[in-house]
């Protein structure tokens, strides 16, 4: 009796696993997506933090050790093989007045476009085809 009854489901968890793997895998995109947004937002936080300190560190010998010649590769060091390149650009120095003295202060600016592998995905939610992660990290630079 056992028999016949297995006998009609032959074949029934293929047809589950057709039905269900567009889905996973969908799922499994997404995540995707959503994990590398949150990777490459470190990555530039990164970047502008080791950015802002380069520029604040006015001993040229420390700017030699570093081996990094502008804040553009000193950012970019931070976070090696980035793809696309994200764009560096520092403004500065610029007088900060704290406490009833003046210091000078640096701003790095790091911007990534990303784009997503399931942009098709994004854009049915109304969610535009690239995001733009970005920050901006001003540091000043006390006397020594």
């Amino acid at each position: 009796m056992l028999l016949a009854h297995s006998r009609g489901r032959k074949g029934a968890s293929a047809v589950e696993l057709a039905v269900l793997l567009p889905f996973l895998l969908f799922l499994f995109l997404i995540g995707t997506d959503f994990a590398r947004v949150f990777y490459l937002k470190m990555a530039v936080d990164n970047c502008a933090q080791a950015g802002a300190r380069w520029a604040a560190d006015d001993n040229p010998a420390h700017r030699r050790e570093s081996g990094h010649a502008d804040v553009t590769s000193a950012s970019l060091a931070a976070a090696p093989g980035l793809n696309p390149t994200p764009a560096v650009t520092m403004s500065g120095p610029a007088a900060v007045t704290s406490g009833g003295k003046s210091y000078p202060a640096y701003q790095v600016t790091v911007t990534l476009e990303f784009q997503p592998a399931t942009r098709f995905v994004w854009s049915l939610f109304g969610i535009p085809d690239s995001v733009r992660l970005t920050k901006t990290v001003e540091i000043r630079q006390l006397p020594t």
